[in-house]
């Protein structure tokens, strides 16, 4: 029993680890400001968007709901363009974007390129 009890407690006190699968309980529910802090979201975030972090969670906050397609995804209107963030939640990679009438600023975890949802695909093809 003892040992169980053990097992247990180091299961439950690794928290997410590196994994972003914790996410998918949140699609269809839009971000919370609690959401960006979540680990390792936070982290891998911030790691990818350096000083452009917190301008991209300000972004962020008109966002409609977490989506699933191949990827989750988020899509947010900002001034005079949008923002969007791509998971996969099966690698930890991530991918954001900032389109405004003035620069596109795009970041992406290091591997190959994220299929970019139809929603999001349609948005940078008006722009």
């Amino acid at each position: 029993m003892k040992r169980y009890l053990l097992l247990f407690l180091l299961i439950g006190c690794r928290g997410h680890g590196d994994s972003l699968a914790y996410l998918d309980a949140q699609v269809g529910q839009r971000p919370t400001a609690g959401f960006w802090d979540t680990e390792p979201l936070h982290k891998k975030l911030k790691d990818l968007l350096g000083d452009r972090y917190t301008q991209f969670v300000a972004d962020m906050a008109k966002a409609g709901p977490l989506s699933r397609g191949k990827y989750l995804y988020l899509i947010s209107p900002i001034d005079s363009g949008y923002a969007y963030l791509l998971i996969d939640t099966q690698t930890g990679k991530l991918s954001a974007s900032m389109h405004s009438s003035i620069q596109i600023e795009n970041f992406q975890s290091p591997g190959e390129a994220f299929d970019v949802p139809a929603e999001i695909q349609s948005k940078i093809e008006k722009n």
